[in-house]
């Protein structure tokens, strides 16, 4: 009887063998491990192609909003107005600018993001080393900050995530014999149409009193709510102009963050390869108001950042070296002599999604 029981409790030797270790568990649990943080690691970056790809998608889209806008508006478009006064003004009354022919910025009110252009009274003319105002304008046009925003503001299901602005050039031919750019009533005018990403930071208010919860189209385009609850789609500190990302400045204003040009050494020549892949530039004293000139050159290299030149040729900042110098892609073109030819370049504080350039013929 006692063998009896003794048999029972004797272990089952199948048992025995499905059995794991205690250094087998451990080892599971250390390859468990090392898996699981290379997938935290490979996350933020399948997130950000994601982004990147969705963004390059959207930026697309947004540029195709913003050609047929600046090409069908009414105001720009109209025969006796907008793009063509713009252009003959500048012929009749600012010759000196066709040999220039730089990028023009269209004035931004920077409380509301609202745009005037072309305003030939309030354009930034590239004559030298100084800005020149030109005449006061007999018209204006204004685009709103709503009409910019893409998505369109109050879309059912969506919400903004885009804003576009713009700079423009008179595109005029060379006479043959002086060399010197000539005025013609048939110039094109070219616009470089720069596509950047709503502030991330922006935190929307709450309603309150049982109103309707407050929308990011709200904050940023609905006129009828009370001014401290409303943000700058793109806002930048108004004491040096470095961006904010949350929509507002240092102050907790709004302050739109308008378009740049920055000069380029104009003595450096473009002989070799090499030099065709750098851009010296040069902190102008052309700036809007709210940009120092530190920060607007530091700005200008921030790797990834887009600068137009004065041809319409598009480049990207992939490098950077001492304190004036960017590498891009592409390097400048074989046609280009020295920095002269392509000055000034233009861009915009916050690193754009797309940039486009496109010519309209007034």
């Amino acid at each position: 009887m006692n063998c009896k029981k003794a048999h029972r409790r004797m272990p089952d030797p199948a048992s025995l063998a499905a059995a794991f270790s205690l250094i087998e568990v451990l080892i599971s649990v250390v390859v468990l491990a090392l898996g699981l943080l290379g997938l935290s690691a490979v996350y933020p970056v399948v997130i950000r192609e994601q982004r990147s790809a969705r963004d390059v998608t959207l930026g697309v889209s947004t540029v195709n909003d913003a050609r047929s806008y600046l090409s069908r508006h009414t105001g720009l478009n109209d025969h006796y107005s907008g793009w063509r006064q713009w252009r003959e003004d500048l012929s009749v009354n600012l010759p000196n600018i066709i040999e220039q022919n730089g990028w023009n910025i269209p004035l931004v009110d920077v409380a509301t993001g609202n745009v005037r252009a072309p305003v030939t009274g309030d354009m930034i003319m590239h004559i030298q080393d100084a800005p020149v105002a030109s005449p006061e304008p007999d018209f204006t046009v204004n685009i709103p900050v709503k009409a910019r925003l893409f998505p369109a503001p109050f879309t059912p299901g969506l919400e903004p995530g885009y804003v576009w602005d713009f700079v423009a050039r008179r595109v005029s031919k060379r006479d043959p014999v002086s060399g010197l750019l000539v005025a013609n009533e048939s110039d094109p005018v070219q616009i470089a149409l720069f596509v950047r990403a709503i502030d991330p930071g922006i935190r929307i208010p709450r309603a309150l009193g049982g109103a309707r919860p407050l929308t990011l189209s709200d904050v940023l385009a609905n006129n009828l709510i009370p001014d401290a609850d409303r943000f700058s789609p793109v806002a930048v500190r108004s004491d040096n102009g470095r961006p904010t990302r949350n929509g507002r400045d240092q102050l907790s204003n709004r302050n739109y963050s308008s378009p740049i040009t920055i000069d380029l050494r104009l003595a450096q020549p473009f002989g070799t390869p090499q030099q065709r892949q750098r851009l010296r530039l040069r902190a102008n004293t052309r700036l809007p108001n709210v940009y120092t000139r530190d920060v607007a050159l530091s700005l200008a290299m921030q790797i990834g950042q887009k600068l137009v030149d004065s041809q319409g040729n598009i480049y990207t900042v992939t490098g950077v070296e001492g304190n004036d110098v960017v590498l891009i892609n592409p390097p400048v073109p074989m046609g280009v002599a020295t920095h002269a030819d392509i000055s000034p370049v233009a861009f915009v504080p916050q690193i754009p999604v797309t940039v486009s350039v496109f010519t309209i013929h007034p």
